[in-house]
């Protein structure tokens, strides 16, 4: 068997181990979307080579596992059975008459006991770890001789069926990690809430006492204090809300420009300590569940000030215009808000500009960090209020553009 030691017994204990280990982490076995696709590759093998039948084969410690086929019926059978279990640790062979040849003149495909074929090739399907799972291969019930050419064609066609498998590996290996993120996510916002609560409940009777009454710049300090520490509280609630994918929507009449405000208070130290400069024009009033669209604008006005191009203070617009209503979409009868926030900033790749929405992605560079949970959560409250948030290169810096119903 191939593997990333070297060439060893196939059918030695250590062997069969890892093989099945990485059938397993492959999730070769498991039907799904992949069979079709590795058919398609099948049948490309079938054309070229001029021969009837083909199979992706999944060689276990006992079986053997057709997991793709063309021109026969799937099947299992056991490895002592399998013509490519004999030869699971070769590479690409063809063998034009399988009477004539002493590996499979008496196997049960060969001798009639289960099929009578009589031609065979095949090439190793060989994971990224490096280790065999199993054969690419193509038969016959008549003799025949594959080209040079043929024989390349089986390897790389074998190489992207194998490319399919790794594709569902890391696609497994994803979902199982956002898994993981999304349980530390609902954690920390559990463990975030309980203190955060204290401390607005301390806030809100330290703003009760006389002294603090009497004093109007303490009591306004703590009132502002204590506005904060609510909007952080609503962002808990959304990374909770993001962490079980759930974002219910009351709505309200919003003055988005409120909202904005807001953010801008709580921004106010970002945006003085990097000497940026946010306006704003006049915003909409919108039915929207208020404590989400603040935390979808934090994220929009954050990421701007934040992603700026090295020694110019960031510039951040926020402003809106009503789009008229298409004629036939009842559900835009009375229009779309189109609310835009640009900056001047290093924008974001090619490459990652849909890659920056998913959940707990971010981009390859190092000072993208921040690019993750904020993005996916902004565009999952967008599309809860039957919107949508985009992203739009710009010559200079970025467009997030918002469209909510009027």
């Amino acid at each position: 068997m191939l593997h990333s030691g070297g060439v060893t017994d196939p059918w030695s204990i250590p062997a069969q181990v890892a093989r099945v280990e990485e059938i397993s982490a492959l999730g070769a076995l498991e039907p799904d979307t992949v069979a079709p696709d590795l058919q398609s590759l099948l049948e490309l093998a079938v054309q070229f080579c001029g021969v009837s039948s083909a199979a992706v084969n999944i060689v276990t410690e006992d079986s053997q596992h057709q997991i793709a086929v063309v021109g026969v019926e799937a099947t299992v059978c056991t490895s002592a059975e399998s013509m490519c279990a004999v030869v699971l640790d070769q590479p690409t062979l063809s063998v034009g008459n399988t009477v004539e040849d002493p590996r499979f003149a008496t196997n049960p495909f060969v001798d009639g006991r289960r099929d009578e074929l009589r031609f065979y090739a095949s090439t190793p399907l060989i994971s990224s770890r490096g280790v065999v799972i199993g054969r690419f291969c193509i038969f016959d019930t008549e003799p025949r001789t594959l080209t040079g050419d043929q024989e390349d064609a089986l390897e790389v066609l074998a190489a992207r069926g194998m490319d399919l498998l790794e594709l569902r590996r890391r696609t497994r290996d994803l979902e199982a990690s956002n898994a993981r993120l999304s349980d530390f996510a609902s954690q920390v916002g559990h463990d975030l809430s309980s203190p955060l609560a204290a401390m607005l409940l301390y806030l809100e009777l330290a703003q009760e006492q006389p002294e603090v009454v009497a004093g109007s710049a303490l009591h306004g300090m703590l009132s502002r204090t204590a506005a904060m520490t609510r909007r952080m509280g609503m962002q808990i609630e959304g990374i909770l809300r993001s962490a079980h994918q759930e974002v219910p929507v009351d709505l309200q009449q919003v003055d988005l420009g409120d909202v904005v405000d807001f953010v801008l208070v709580d921004l106010a130290a970002a945006i003085a300590g990097s000497a940026a400069e946010v306006t704003r024009g006049d915003l909409p009033v919108l039915r929207a569940d208020p404590e989400q669209v603040y935390s979808l604008m934090l994220n929009l006005v954050s990421n701007a000030l934040k992603f700026t191009r090295p020694g110019v203070p960031a510039q951040v617009h926020v402003t809106a215009v009503l789009e008229a209503a298409t004629p036939g979409d009842p559900e835009g009868a009375d229009g779309v808000w189109v609310v835009d926030v640009t900056d001047e900033g290093r924008g974001v790749p090619e490459a990652d500009r849909q890659r920056v929405f998913a959940r707990y992605t971010r981009g390859h560079e190092q000072d993208t960090v921040g690019h993750g949970i904020g993005l996916a959560t902004a565009r999952g409250i967008a599309e809860a209020h039957g919107g949508t948030l985009t992203l739009h290169p710009r010559d200079t810096g970025t467009l997030m553009r918002l469209r909510l119903p009027a």
